[in-house]
């Protein structure tokens, strides 16, 4: 799954995510190969096409960043790349997350969905720094603007 934006020229994209049916442990060898191999180098990419689309600016280059995730079963991690100065790229995950299997355990479901709340609102700021704006409507508030009953004609 890929996150992407559209009605541009050319399509973005934001973040990435990697799933599978069964978790048996981070050894596992599909797991291993998803987080420490696939999803990054996947993110690597999005985050070169994107510092491209601002054209290497440095300011804007300082704050991309770009979002996946790995889920497995019912176990989740997040993960972000960005670059904090220079070309080197900084991957950080987080914990395991898992989702509760029962309503004792729902307190587990409530940290996936904030923790997945707080990626989309990553994801939300990158896309607000990239795109670019095509053009800017400034109405005038302070003319009232007339109504159907004040542009009909009274016989």
């Amino acid at each position: 799954m890929t996150i992407r934006s559209s009605g541009s020229v050319n399509v973005l994209e934001f973040g990435a995510a990697e799933a599978a049916s069964f978790y048996n442990g981070r050894t596992n060898k599909k797991y291993m190969y998803e987080s420490r191999v696939k999803l990054p180098k996947l993110l690597k990419d999005m985050l070169y096409y994107l510092n491209e689309s601002v054209d290497w600016d440095a300011d804007k280059r300082g704050r991309i960043e770009v979002i996946g995730f790995v889920q497995s079963a019912l176990v989740i991690e997040f993960l972000t790349l960005y670059q904090s100065k220079g070309y080197i790229c900084c991957l950080t995950r987080t914990k395991h997350f898992e989702i509760g299997d029962s309503i004792a355990k729902f307190s587990r479901t409530l940290e996936v969905i904030a923790m997945s709340l707080r990626m989309k609102l990553r994801v939300e700021n990158c896309v607000r720094l990239v795109t670019k704006e095509t053009f800017d409507i400034d109405f005038d508030h302070t003319i009232p603007s007339p109504t159907l009953i004040e542009s009909m004609s009274t016989p």
